[in-house]
């Protein structure tokens, strides 16, 4: 039986803040913009014990508590801290890592717990070590499967460990609303709750399946299985490959006018450019998304001839594809990615007389560094761009984040508030 752990950072996106600044530890803090529309977006904890919760309004938090610390977010700050705690448990125990989103993660530790002699002493370390090393209070679920060990990071927060056995299932699980069932969503649950459907255990006991499918779809089996305790314990790795980079914005004010509306793409392409440069990845398709007033999204995209990162290609393509379907309708979205994402290092290209000119000769440094290594069977000496490539070999900056798509507007993120 395999020993799965789910690490889900507490309050992430204001822990971030905090781990800047600890004495903001004990203030009343929330991550919102300064829009008009502003909403809390996360909340840390000395808020919500005064009743400040996401997605509340920015007004009626400050009316509860005029002294808020209101901070913008910051979006490098979260992908960094993202990155750090996946690299630290890299590092520090395993490499065994599902990334779920950017502030948890699935660990195997079926190889490893041993040798901190029980699972729960590993997780006491763990914790206590992401929260020492990076700041971030953080709940640790153990169970023999990814279902339960989700559902026990949920139990006790923050800063709280638990352990699932297949003999704590009565206890622990079965009682559970059936919403704790990861993918049941309000309306789901509404409607199973109409079936007399309210927790879990009612779930795994629940026998009409046709009936079941109507409301959970194809994957109703799946969810009476997890219900009853079952589950993958299998970690996708593939999950952690970098798949996009992209930026969009939510805009204050409903835009029409073409001019103001390339300024946006130009801003967001440059975005994209940047940090895809900074990562050293390249890709090949370039996509414009863009949402109207009536909120239905529309998104179209370009395979282009090379891999590319640079500011001209993303912003000529992302015009040229606007262009083809924004038909002069207000917009209440922009946005701008990079998609066919691979390392610079990755290219394989084929080398066509014409280019044969532009290669030179090495230079008496880089023939001299060779000498050396070749004298001593080993790199002793590196050249600086060798060093660019073995940071990417090794550390794979985007190795753990599953997804690069940056949103600049806090009324499009992921509610923080039930973490």
């Amino acid at each position: 039986m395999k020993v799965i752990f789910h690490i889900d950072m507490n309050s992430f996106f204001a822990s971030c803040h905090q781990a800047l600044d600890p004495q903001w530890e004990a203030t009343p803090l929330v991550v919102s913009s300064p829009s008009r529309r502003a909403i809390v977006t996360t909340a840390n904890y000395a808020a919500r014990k005064l009743g400040i919760n996401s997605p509340m309004p920015l007004y009626k938090a400050k009316e509860i508590y005029p002294q808020l610390k209101i901070v913008n977010p910051d979006f490098e700050l979260y992908v960094e801290f993202a990155q750090k705690l996946f690299d630290f448990i890299s590092s520090h125990y395993t490499n065994q890592i599902e990334v779920a989103s950017i502030d948890e993660c699935y660990i195997d530790v079926t190889n490893i717990y041993l040798k901190y002699g029980t699972a729960m002493q590993l997780a006491i370390d763990m914790q206590q070590n992401v929260f020492q090393q990076l700041g971030l209070p953080n709940s640790i679920g153990i169970s023999y499967n990814k279902s339960l060990a989700k559902i026990a990071s949920d139990l006790k927060k923050p800063m709280g460990i638990t352990l699932i056995r297949p003999e704590d299932i009565p206890h622990l699980v079965d009682p559970l609303p059936v919403n704790k069932l990861f993918g049941i969503g309000k309306q789901t649950t509404e409607r199973l709750n109409a079936l007399g459907i309210m927790t879990i255990k009612d779930l795994a006991e629940f026998s009409d399946l046709p009936l079941l499918e109507t409301i959970l779809g194809k994957p109703a089996i799946s969810f009476v299985e997890r219900a009853k305790g079952g589950g993958s314990d299998k970690l996708l790795f593939e999950h952690n490959k970098l798949k996009q980079i992209g930026n969009e914005t939510t805009l204050e004010y409903d835009l029409g006018d073409f001019e103001e509306i390339k300024n946006k793409i130009y801003l967001l392409s440059k975005h994209v450019s940047q940090r895809a440069q900074k990562r050293t990845m390249v890709g090949n398709v370039v996509y414009v998304t863009l949402k109207n007033t009536n909120r239905k999204r529309f998104t179209k995209q370009q395979t282009i001839p090379k891999y590319t990162n640079l500011l001209d290609d993303i912003y000529s393509t992302a015009i040229s594809l606007f262009d083809q379907f924004w038909m002069g309708q207000p917009i209440r979205l922009i946005g701008v990615g990079l998609r066919g994402i691979i390392s610079k290092y990755d290219i394989k290209e084929q080398i066509s007389f014409d280019s044969l000119s532009n290669f030179q000769s090495e230079s008496s440094t880089v023939k001299l560094i060779k000498e050396i290594n070749k004298k001593y069977r080993k790199d002793i000496l590196l050249t600086g761009q060798k060093l660019v490539e073995l940071k990417y070999v090794l550390q794979a900056q985007t190795k753990y984040i599953q997804a690069d798509q940056r949103i600049l507007d806090e009324t499009k993120l992921r509610s923080k508030d039930n973490e």
